[in-house]
């Protein structure tokens, strides 16, 4: 019989099934959210870990508290998952749980911080354009700047339990392609629509978008990774401004699914050289010039 490797049974036996393959093979455990990460570190690990994705970052860490409550000899555990815009990894680290996070938000954002997103830019958009309209650091800090409201939106979203459903709204459709900027009043409105239960009024939203609102202690990168976002927030609009701004590729080529793909492939090479890497290995306990 084929077993689904995603199903919720799967999930609930991780820590069963990591204890059962640590029998049989010695290399550290890496516990991941999806496959995704599970490809990624592969690559980027050179396999010296055995990586088992378990569906999402609360998997993650419930997972891994279940296998350090079986005091498993001699393994070596991690959890690699991402930070969002909560503070339940920075609790999770105080309790002294092995995780290790990715740099800013998650992994997209790390990679789009680094030369990868360089790549990931000279691959889908024009030259030309690009040059016109002021190279790769005025693209990024425009695209900066459209995300920033996004990042507040979801890190009150996280203090406040709102509970918006963020996946439900296009941000591609909501970037407005002359000013580069995210069209903020009907981001919330759609955001609002989207969302059940009872979520705040749009002006509401709109005041924590701008900053005219706040909220206390807003998520950070420990790291100093600056500006913090969503690295598939940012893909969206990168999306809406290769579609004519940058570029004119299909939409097929635009897709955030799409870029964050050659996102990933182009982050495999860099990432060797990012600190991140370095101190990951060294916690695992495998060679760092892998």
């Amino acid at each position: 019989m084929v077993t689904d490797p995603h199903s919720i049974k799967n999930y609930d036996e991780a820590a069963t099934r990591i204890r059962l393959h640590h029998q049989a093979d010695p290399r550290p455990v890496l516990v991941v959210e999806g496959p995704s990460d599970s490809r990624f570190l592969e690559e980027v690990l050179l396999d010296q870990c055995a990586v088992f994705p378990v569906g999402g970052r609360p998997n993650v860490l419930n997972v891994v508290r279940e296998v350090e409550a079986l005091n498993v000899a001699s393994l070596r555990l991690f959890g690699i998952l991402d930070r969002d815009f909560d503070h339940k990894i920075a609790t999770a680290e105080s309790e002294g749980l092995p995780i290790f996070p990715y740099e800013n938000a998650d992994l997209e954002a790390m990679a789009i911080v680094s030369s990868a997103f360089k790549v990931l830019v000279s691959e889908v958009a024009s030259a030309d354009k690009l040059h016109r309209f002021g190279g790769l650091v005025q693209l990024k800090k425009a695209l900066y700047h459209a995300v920033e409201p996004l990042a507040r939106l979801r890190a009150a979203n996280a203090y406040h339990q709102w509970g918006l459903n963020f996946d439900a709204v296009d941000v591609c459709a909501k970037i407005d392609p002359d000013s580069c900027a995210l069209k903020i009043r009907p981001y919330c409105m759609a955001l609002v629509a989207k969302s059940s239960g009872s979520p705040p009024p749009v002006d509401t939203l709109v005041d924590f978008a701008q900053g005219a609102e706040t909220i206390e202690n807003p998520p950070t990168c420990p790291r100093g990774s600056r500006p913090y976002f969503r690295g598939r927030d940012l893909l969206s609009a990168l999306a809406a401004l290769l579609k004519r701004v940058i570029g004119t590729a299909p939409s097929s080529v635009t897709k955030p699914e799409h870029l964050e793909h050659i996102l990933h492939v182009a982050f495999c090479s860099p990432v060797h050289s990012e600190a991140w890497t370095s101190e990951l290995k060294s916690r695992v306990g495998i060679s760092n010039a892998a």
